[in-house]
């Protein structure tokens, strides 16, 4: 009879162990809409500083789209680059600027894949000490 209510205790034990080891829910930060359409916005207003036309696009630290404008004009395929430098600077975690000067200096050097293209640039941007998003100009 003894051997009963010590094997309820260890089945107890056991399945607070169990409990206590449940896997529990990661908490990321991640880009917003709103700060999404911000990035945007500032990043249109350098480049119409600079007398230039751009397609900006913002996507999250999964590499799916958040947010994208373009300028009239722009032709559609930019829309389509801007995304995939996004994507590219995300995954890289490096500007993609630092493809395209690789690529000048590197006359050998790939310059276009199906989600890079060395002829814009787009940088990432950090929160704390992860990577978040990144915001191209194409």
């Amino acid at each position: 009879m003894r051997i009963v209510p010590l094997s309820l205790v260890g089945l107890a034990l056991a399945g607070a162990q169990a409990m206590a080891a449940t896997p529990q829910p990661v908490t990321q930060q991640n880009v917003s809409l709103q700060l999404a359409n911000a990035l945007l916005d500032s990043t249109m207003a350098a480049c119409h500083a600079e007398g230039r036309t751009a397609a900006v696009a913002v996507v999250d630290r999964g590499g799916n789209l958040i947010a994208l404008q373009r300028d009239d004009n722009v032709g559609p395929h930019n829309t389509i680059a801007a995304q995939r430098k996004a994507y590219t600077a995300l995954s890289s975690k490096t500007p993609t600027r630092l493809f395209g000067e690789r690529a000048r200096n590197n006359p050998d050097a790939p310059t276009s894949t199906l989600s890079m293209n060395c002829y814009c640039s787009a940088a990432a941007f950090r929160c704390g000490s992860a990577m978040k998003s990144s915001a191209p100009l194409a």
